[in-house]
């Protein structure tokens, strides 16, 4: 009987972030260089705080050869020059100069004025949520629209990310019908010199709106379910700040209360079918631990190669906050037989979430390339960024889809946690028959164990010092480059169906 550990559990690692004061402005949410060809989103990408720019000066501040442009296709000479020009000429010349008064321009009706960007980027965000008017947020949250107005609505908040809070919205007391991401929206320069919730400017909510929408539509899914958009305005509902200050009490924030925005503070709702607990909170059962992690495994695997196949789709930043598990109340009977991907083997269901850093086809590609920041961060999930770096290089546009079979590698809940001081399974009585689920772990354990090594093998790449000097015997093995690689590995070994 191969050695055997208990089940897996999960240490959270969850990023904490750090309020901080500044006297300069709130800078909006966006990667270094976010790359998108949505129909509605801007052309022009923005640029994250602190990159470096060359602004071109204006036309009537620029110099060409001793000739100075005053107004466009107007150029006036030199007095050195003057000398050598004749007055009938000068006045020929002057005579086809046409002024025109811009401030008729300014008082007419607005409609050969080129808005400013900003305002273009809200309206097209506008346009793509599930309703193109801006409602008052107080109003929103009383008339919540995905639900029956005969029921009362049950609200508490489920968690945060750096850049939003995550409400969750139900009709019963016990359940979590769907979560809501309020996303504070970037309209323009703040002066404060207290702490800030940090904001999302409209393009990066836009190009996420469109590719969840896009990713919900992966045939076989996995990935999460988009329930609806709304862009709203006011001041933060007392009801939602209840709850956050209960959350605070009680698991504790690194959030800025979101009391500090003012009346006219606009936010996008992005509304999305609730998943389950992320599997940096997961606690595995006691008696199938091993068959959940082994589910988990190949259910991610299974959706990020449907996703390949379908959209040319990497996730680039898929650790274990991004996964969801959903627990399922049927167990299987003894004869059902083993399939990692079957619900009812495994007791659970997993679904992927967050393309913040996505790489996809929409059908030209959409991208982001990470903040060159981040690589100065410490810890597994930062040396898998430089590692991914290091394999794309400057092609952050291209499908490498290598990336998805590094990220099922290093997240630590979907392969051996580290092996505790007894990894040998309790001998059995002489004659006694091992229970079912006994031997279930024990096949699941040893499974992993060998799709850990040939991963390793095919990215000729390990993130600890624990593995490093392990010895393959896989060298008859075509690598495996993807995680549609994977899967059919996988299928050839019957470990799933």
């Amino acid at each position: 009987m191969p050695p055997f550990s208990k089940p897996p559990r999960i240490a959270s690692t969850q990023q904490r972030r750090v309020s901080r004061k500044t006297s300069k402005a709130i800078v909006p949410r966006s990667p270094a260089a976010a790359h998108t060809t949505l129909p509605s989103a801007p052309k022009t990408p923005m640029v994250a705080s602190g990159q470096s720019t060359t602004q071109q000066r204006s036309p009537v501040t620029v110099i060409r050869a001793k000739k100075r442009l005053v107004f466009e296709g107007v150029i006036l000479p030199l007095r050195s020059q003057i000398s050598d020009i004749k007055i009938e000429e000068l006045s020929e010349r002057l005579s086809d100069v046409t002024i025109k008064d811009s401030s008729a321009q300014k008082t007419g009706n607005g409609a050969n004025k080129e808005k400013p960007s900003a305002q273009f980027a809200l309206e097209a965000l506008i346009q793509a949520c599930s309703s193109t008017s801006v409602q008052e947020f107080n109003t929103f949250i009383k008339s919540f629209p995905l639900f029956s107005a005969s029921k009362d609505v049950f609200v508490t908040k489920v968690g945060e990310a750096s850049y939003s809070e995550v409400f969750g919205f139900s009709q019963s007391a016990e359940d979590v019908d769907l979560v809501l991401k309020v996303i504070p929206l970037f309209s323009g320069t703040v002066e404060t010199d207290v702490p800030f919730p940090d904001c999302s400017s409209p393009e990066d909510v836009l190009r996420e709106i469109e590719i969840t929408k896009k990713m919900n539509q992966v045939p076989g899914g996995g990935f999460v379910e988009f329930r609806g958009a709304y862009v709203v305005e006011g001041k933060y509902p007392n009801e939602l700040l209840e709850k956050w200050d209960i959350y605070k009490s009680t698991q504790g924030s690194a959030s800025v209360r979101p009391s500090a925005f003012g009346p006219t503070q606009k936010y996008c709702l992005v509304a999305l079918c609730n998943s389950g607990i992320d599997l940096e909170a997961l606690q595995f059962d006691a008696s199938r631990g091993w068959v959940q992690a082994a589910g988990i495994f190949w259910q991610v695997a299974a959706a990020l190669a449907s996703a390949e196949d379908w959209t040319k789709f990497e996730h680039r930043d898929l650790h274990e906050g991004q996964i969801l598990i959903s627990s399922l109340s049927e167990f299987p009977s003894p004869t059902e037989p083993e399939n990692y991907l079957s619900p009812t083997y495994t007791s659970l269901q997993t679904t992927i979430i967050d393309f913040g850093l996505s790489r996809l086809n929409m059908p030209t590609p959409v991208w982001s390339q990470i903040p060159e920041e981040v690589y100065e961060g410490k810890g597994a999930q930062w040396d898998l960024y430089r590692a991914m770096r290091s394999r794309i290089g400057d092609n952050w546009d291209g499908f490498h889809a290598i990336t998805n079979l590094m990220y099922m590698l290093v997240s630590k809940s979907l392969r051996k946690p580290r092996a505790l001081k007894s990894t040998i399974a309790p001998r059995l009585a002489r004659g006694a028959k091992p229970k079912p689920d006994t031997v279930r772990s024990e096949k699941a354990w040893s499974m992993l164990q060998k799709v850990e090594e040939i991963m390793e093998y095919s990215l000729n790449f390990d993130m600890t010092s624990a593995t490093s000097n392990r010895n393959h015997k896989n060298e008859a093995l075509k690598p495996l480059t993807s995680a549609r690689d994977l899967v059919n590995w996988g299928k050839n070994e019957k470990w799933i169906g």
